[in-house]
C-alpha cells in the first residue's frame, strides 16, 4: 500500500484531495503545516508528498528543503500544489527539491494522473536503489580488485577493499593519486582510456608491486549505469599462476609435437640409410661369392665406395641438422652436375634391376645447379 501525505493549511483542500485520491491501494495522511509535515516524515517514510507553499509556522519551501536534507529515508517524490503562479516561486520550489509543481485549483483527473506518475517514479527509483545496494554488496565483497572510473574525466570514482590488497596502497591514496597508476599515459588502463583497446576486450598486463614482485593482471572492463550516470567498471585478477600453467601446457604440447617429429625423422633416416647399405651389402656379397672379371669386379667395388660415400654424407647431414639446434648454421653453395648424381644412382640400382630383369637407360645431360651444404659455424 502506498503512503501519501497531503500537506495544506486549508482543511477543505486536505479533505478534497483525500476524497479525490481515495483508493484501496493508498494510505492517505494529512498535515496542516510544514512543521507538522517534517515531524511526520521524520518518523516514517512516505511514497509521495503533496505540499502547499503558503502555510503558518513553516511554509512549504522550508519543509521541502528540510525533507530533502533527511538521509534516513529513500527518495520521496514531492509535488507542490499551490496557488502561487510566479515563475520565481516555481523555480525556487524546484531548486529546493520539489519534483513537480501544480497550480491550484487542479482538476480531479489531472491530480490523479500526476499522483500515479509520481508513484511510478518512486517505484522506479526504489528498484534502482535496491539494484545499487545489491551492486554495492557485491562490489565490497568481491575478491577481485575493482575500480569505477568516470569515462569523461578518467577520474577514479570508487575502489573496493580488494584493490588495497592487490596494489598495496590505501583506498584513500588510490582515490586521490591513482591517476598515474591506472588512467595516466603509462597506467594499467591507458589502452582503454585512449581507445586503442575496445572496452569489451580483456587485457593482460604486467605489474610490479611495492615489494618488487612482478605479477600478471587480467583486466576486464564494461560500462554500467550507476546513479543515473555511465561508469566504467574495471576488474583486476591476478592470473600469474594461470599464465604459468598455460605456458607449461604449451611447452608440454610442443615437446609432444617434437617427439612425434623425432619419430618421423628417425623413420625417414632409417629408410634413407637402409638404401645405400642394401647396395653395399649386395655388391660385397656378390664379390665374395662370385668370380667376376676384373672389369665388373672394379665396377662393384666402385659402387660400394660411392654408396659408402653416400652413406657418409647422409650421416653428416643428420649431424648438421643436429647442429642447427646448438649453433649458427653456415650455408655453403657449390656447383653440382646432375649427371654425376644420376649415374651414381643408376650404379647403386643396377644389381637390383638386373635381378628383376629391368634395364635402366639414361641420356646424359649438361644440366648443372647450385647445391646447398649446411655446416655448423666455426
Amino acid at each position: 500500500m502506498k503512503k501519501i501525505l497531503i500537506v495544506d493549511d486549508d482543511e477543505t483542500i486536505r479533505h478534497s484531495f483525500s476524497e479525490f485520491l481515495k483508493n484501496p491501494d493508498y494510505n492517505i495522511e494529512t498535515a496542516g503545516n510544514g512543521n507538522e509535515a517534517v515531524e511526520k516524515v521524520n518518523k516514517a517514510p512516505y511514497d509521495l508528498i503533496l505540499m502547499d507553499l503558503v502555510m503558518p509556522e513553516m511554509d512549504g519551501f522550508e519543509a521541502t528543503r528540510r525533507i530533502r536534507e533527511m538521509k534516513r529515508w529513500p527518495y520521496i517524490p514531492i509535488v507542490i500544489t499551490s496557488g502561487l503562479e510566479d515563475p520565481k516561486d516555481i523555480e525556487k520550489a524546484l531548486e529546493l527539491g520539489a519534483d513537480e509543481y501544480v497550480v491550484k485549483p487542479v482538476g480531479i483527473a489531472s491530480l490523479q494522473a500526476r499522483v500515479r506518475a509520481m508513484l511510478r517514479l518512486k517505484e522506479a527509483h526504489d528498484r534502482l536503489s535496491e539494484s545499487e545496494e545489491r551492486f554495492r554488496g557485491v562490489f565490497e565483497q568481491d575478491q577481485r580488485a575493482i575500480i569505477l572510473l568516470d569515462p569523461a574525466t578518467s577520474r577514479i570514482i570508487d575502489a573496493n577493499p580488494a584493490v588495497e590488497n592487490l596494489f598495496g596502497h590505501p583506498k584513500r591514496q588510490i582515490m586521490e593519486h591513482g591517476h598515474a597508476l591506472f588512467s595516466g599515459p603509462d597506467g594499467l588502463l591507458a589502452s582503454y582510456c585512449d581507445g586503442s583497446v575496445h572496452l569489451s576486450l580483456p587485457l593482460r598486463k604486467k605489474y610490479t608491486g611495492k615489494d618488487g614482485h612482478e605479477i600478471i593482471l587480467e583486466i576486464k572492463c564494461f560500462s554500467i549505469m550507476l546513479r543515473e550516470s555511465d561508469v566504467l567498471y574495471f576488474s583486476f585478477h591476478d592470473v600469474t599462476e594461470k599464465v604459468r600453467l598455460e605456458e607449461l601446457w604449451t611447452a608440454h604440447e610442443e615437446l609432444k609435437a617434437m617427439d612425434r617429429m623425432k619419430d618421423e625423422f628417425i623413420e625417414l633416416v632409417s629408410h634413407e640409410l637402409r638404401t645405400p647399405l642394401t647396395s653395399i651389402l649386395g655388391y660385397a656379397e656378390a664379390i665374395a661369392e662370385c668370380e667376376f672379371p676384373p672389369e665388373k669386379q672394379n665396377r662393384c667395388a666402385q659402387t660400394i665406395i660411392e654408396e659408402s660415400e653416400r652413406l657418409s654424407r647422409l650421416i653428416e647431414n643428420v649431424l648438421d641438422l643436429s647442429n642447427l639446434r646448438t649453433g649458427k648454421p653456415d650455408f655453403h653453395f657449390k656447383e653440382t652436375i646432375l649427371d654425376a648424381i644420376v649415374n651414381r644412382t643408376i650404379r647403386s640400382l643396377e644389381g637390383l634391376a638386373a635381378e628383376k630383369g629391368i634395364a635402366i637407360h639414361y641420356n646424359p645431360s649438361e644440366i648443372k645447379f647450385s647445391g646447398i651444404r649446411i655446416g655448423s659455424a666455426k
